[in-house]
Formats: C-alpha cells, sequence, structure tokens
C-alpha cells in the first residue's frame, strides 16, 4: 500500500475550485491531481534548482511554493513529456491547473503577488511552445 501524496492546502485549494471557482467535482479531482504532481516534481528536484541544497528532497512548505517559478521550464519541458508521456493536451491541462495553484495561493496570501504575475506570465508565454516540443 502506498501513501497518497498530499500538499500543502490541498483540501482548501479543492473547496476553492469548488466553491469559488464552481468547478465540477471531476474537473476539481484533475486541477487536485495535476497540481499536486507539480508540488511532489519542486520537492523531488529542487535539489538539482539550488546545489546549496543538503537533501534530495526540499520540505514540501511555503518557501517551496514561493519558488515555483524556477521549476516551470524544467517540468513543463522536459519531464511531463519525457518523463510522464504528456501529450500536448494533458501538458496544457497540467499548466492550467499550476496557474490555478497559483491563483489560489495568492488570494490565500502564501505567495507575492509578484511571485504569482512571473508564473502565470511564464505559463502564458511558454505552454504553446511547452505543447510544440511535447508532440513529438
Amino acid at each position: 500500500m502506498t501513501d497518497k501524496i498530499h500538499m500543502p492546502y490541498e483540501d482548501e485549494f479543492a473547496d476553492y475550485l469548488q466553491n469559488v471557482d464552481g468547478l465540477a467535482a471531476k474537473t476539481v479531482k484533475r486541477h487536485i491531481t495535476n497540481a499536486v504532481d507539480f508540488v511532489y516534481y519542486m520537492s523531488a528536484h529542487g535539489y538539482e534548482v539550488d546545489p546549496d541544497c543538503d537533501a534530495e528532497e526540499l520540505p514540501m512548505d511555503d518557501s517551496l511554493l514561493m519558488r515555483g517559478g524556477e521549476f516551470l521550464g524544467m517540468y513543463f519541458s522536459y519531464f511531463l513529456p519525457r518523463k510522464a508521456f504528456a501529450t500536448p493536451d494533458s501538458l496544457r491541462q497540467s499548466a492550467g491547473s499550476v496557474k490555478k495553484l497559483y491563483k489560489f495561493l495568492l488570494y490565500k496570501g502564501v505567495v507575492t503577488d509578484e511571485v504569482c504575475s512571473e508564473i502565470l506570465d511564464e505559463i502564458k508565454e511558454d505552454t504553446q511552445f511547452w505543447m510544440e516540443e511535447c508532440d513529438w
């Protein structure tokens, strides 16, 4: 039996998607799964981004969430298409989930407006490129 990975604020994010964004339960579940995958990737690969990191895993906490922009390129251009066998459509959906996650984190006050804006802008600017790279 494997333990389910929980990201910080997972239950609150689900409530936000359902009650604030008005999304259906099935859509909420997809966004949660995609967001958890991204946060887990950040935690498991943080040492590759930060050479001063002593451990192979960073704690799943607010400081990790603030660093989300550092992971977008590798996650969407390399990890999803080559390791998770994402399709252009599933990559686009995952990018949408990460956008929703960071809008929620801004709403909750976990990340700053600057962090959220940078992440949303990068996703907006690069999603088409990532999708084209994914379609090989």
